[in-house]
Order: structure tokens, then C-alpha cells, then sequence
């Protein structure tokens, strides 16, 4: 297709079938070889060829970035059942907590306690429950502090 420029120049615009074609004839012959067949300067083709591999390139890139979005939405939907767990966990020993249980019990005889070997023995719990059912792995019980 032959366009005119502002200055009254013509152009001469190639298709992408043509240079994709002009492309694989250069790869086979050579690229002056080819830009002598076609009637086109070796700096063309050279420009053309590396257009070329830099939209490989970026799709290459693109193709890389969507797997690993892929990989971290599946691990950040574990994460998100696994914290599902632990909370569930957390709330039946809260109940437990509350009835008359021996874990409770001590902090209703000691007036003057902190709580705070309570909320251990309360991590504990939840880690021995979670392990004993296989839901929760090593990462999720660093992740969450037990």
C-alpha cells in the first residue's frame, strides 16, 4: 500500500503477512540477500525483525506474569480457608472457654493473673486440633503465631 506523507512523499506500507513472510526468506538467505530480492533496504528488514522479537518477547512476559497471578490467587484462596480454620477453631474454644471447662477454671481461682498463659494454653489448643485433622501446615502456624 503506498500512503502520502505531509511533505508530498510517498510511502510504501507493507502488510504484517508480507513482512512476516520477507522475515522467514531472511532467516533462510540472509538479510542482504533478501532485502535485494524484495527491492528493500537491509535496515528495513533488520527493524522489522526486531520489532518482531520484542512482541515476543512482551508476550512471552505477559504469558509469565498471568501464571504467576494464577499461582498467587490459588495459594492467597489456601491461605484464606486455612485462617477460615484457625478462626473457627478459635471461636469453639472461646465457647469452651466460657462453660466450665478445667482450662477455665483457674483463671476464675486466681484473683491477681494476667491472662496471658490462658491465651497460650488457648494456642495451644487450636494448634493441636488443627494438626490432629491435617488442616493447618507449617507456614499457617508461624503465619498466625503458634
Amino acid at each position: 500500500m503506498i500512503t502520502k506523507t505531509k511533505s508530498g512523499k510517498s510511502r510504501q506500507r507493507y502488510s504484517q503477512q508480507y513482512k512476516a513472510e520477507s522475515l522467514v526468506l531472511a532467516e533462510k538467505v540472509g538479510v542482504a540477500a533478501a532485502a535485494r530480492q524484495l527491492g528493500l533496504h537491509e535496515s528495513q528488514l533488520y527493524n522489522w525483525r526486531s520489532r518482531a522479537r520484542l512482541s515476543q518477547d512482551k508476550s512471552a512476559v505477559e504469558e509469565r506474569l498471568l501464571l504467576e497471578n494464577a499461582r498467587i490467587k490459588r495459594q492467597l484462596a489456601e491461605q484464606a480457608k486455612e485462617l477460615a480454620i484457625v478462626k473457627k477453631a478459635a471461636a469453639y474454644f472461646a465457647r469452651s472457654l466460657k462453660r466450665s471447662t478445667p482450662y477455665a477454671q483457674p483463671c476464675r481461682r486466681i484473683q491477681d493473673h494476667d491472662h496471658e498463659s490462658c491465651a497460650g494454653r488457648l494456642s495451644q489448643r487450636i494448634l493441636l486440633l488443627s494438626t490432629a485433622r491435617g488442616t493447618v501446615n507449617e507456614t499457617a502456624t508461624t503465619a498466625y503465631g503458634f
